[in-house]
């Protein structure tokens, strides 16, 4: 494999990569970081990344393995900080929306706010399969899980999600009902 087969591998898999690193991390910029960590990686042992098969499977089990490490070393301390700012600002941005927006837009807004408060495992789960697209088989082979336990996660998750979409309507209702 010379330079241009190694970058043409890596570009093809790059936006699943990418959706899956900022998935687990939650943060854009360390996405992009551990994506050029993982493909410094791949090319210094360019030798055994040629002989891989299944090329895509490996490179999103490297950003995975990079991603959870990163969360390991840094104790996940000044990702929470920089997590925690994006929220706040969210908030802000949540503070000034006008009435104009759309309610499906409302809606998927505040669903993606829900599934931030899933345990990590549903979070990924969910966000792999309903916002990334990826089919049963891959997510169980990018967590090392058994097709079943995906399946269980994310029926968990979903329902886990409609009971806080629900208590969150009732709380608006509720809310309407008190100013009259």
């Amino acid at each position: 494999m010379n330079q241009a087969d190694f970058i043409t591998e890596i570009q093809k898999h790059e936006p699943k990569m990418l959706g899956l690193a900022k998935s687990i991390l939650r943060n854009e910029d360390f996405a992009k970081d551990g994506l050029q960590e993982v493909a410094i990686k791949l090319w210094s042992r360019l030798d055994d990344f040629s002989k891989v098969e299944n090329k895509e499977a490996y490179c999103m089990r490297m950003i995975k393995n990079w991603c959870f490490d990163e969360l390991k070393r840094k104790a996940n301390n000044h990702l929470s900080l920089v997590y925690t700012k994006y929220e706040e600002q969210v908030e802000q941005e949540q503070i000034q929306e006008t009435e104009e927006d759309s309610k499906p837009h409302n809606r998927f807004n505040t669903i993606e706010c829900l599934v931030q408060e899933l345990p990590d495992k549903q979070r990924i789960i969910i966000e792999l399969k309903d916002f990334k697209g990826f089919d049963f088989e891959e997510i169980a082979t990018l967590l090392e899980m058994e097709q079943g336990s995906v399946r269980v996660n994310l029926s968990r998750a979903r329902k886990r999600i409609k009971k806080m979409y629900e208590a969150l309507e009732n709380k608006d209702v509720k809310t309407i009902q008190n100013e009259k």
